[in-house]
């Protein structure tokens, strides 16, 4: 009984002194959690992914945002003019950041073009539960069959649906 109640009392001081170094600011461990976002970056009118190349670029610059934020890819889907992400991040801002940021650098120089890339903002949501987080997988991977890209998802080589479900 005594065993149990050490433990119970060693729980209670662990939770104490996180919340107590989170309100110090000194925590690192609760900055660490990763929560799931549903993230769109927006070309309005201009065309974002004009060819495969634009398209792989894409990808990579994808890929190397997730890896430099220590962040985790769940699906996406790239469309000529928007890009559909859910990620698993601490930090989506700072993914965002570094995704948009390597785009536009790729993009700028191959079409011999200044300034910012897309619109001034992207789309954020959190993703909380089970349910929500199948819903916005399914609403990202069936984006292009909404668009009218593709009759089934399974068409669209852009999205990582065929990766998934093979």
């Amino acid at each position: 009984m005594l065993k149990n109640i050490y433990l119970h009392t060693d729980f209670i001081h662990f939770w104490w002194d996180v919340g107590k170094a989170s309100r110090e600011g000194t925590c690192k461990w609760k900055n660490d959690m990763k929560n799931t976002w549903h993230l769109c970056f927006s070309a309005g009118d201009e065309v974002l992914f004009r060819d495969l190349e634009d398209f792989n670029r894409g990808f990579n610059t994808f890929a190397l945002a997730l890896y430099k934020t220590d962040s985790t890819g769940l699906v996406e889907a790239f469309m000529s003019n928007h890009c559909h992400l859910l990620v698993q991040s601490a930090l989506p801002t700072d993914f965002m950041h570094d995704f948009r940021h390597s785009y536009t650098m790729y993009f700028n120089r191959k079409y011999i073009r200044p300034g910012k890339l897309g619109e001034k903002i992207h789309f954020s949501m959190e993703v909380v539960g089970y349910h929500h987080i199948l819903a916005a997988m399914s609403y990202i991977l069936r984006n292009p069959l909404h668009h009218g890209v593709v009759s089934i998802p399974y068409a669209y080589h852009h999205s990582s649906v065929n990766s998934i479900f093979m």
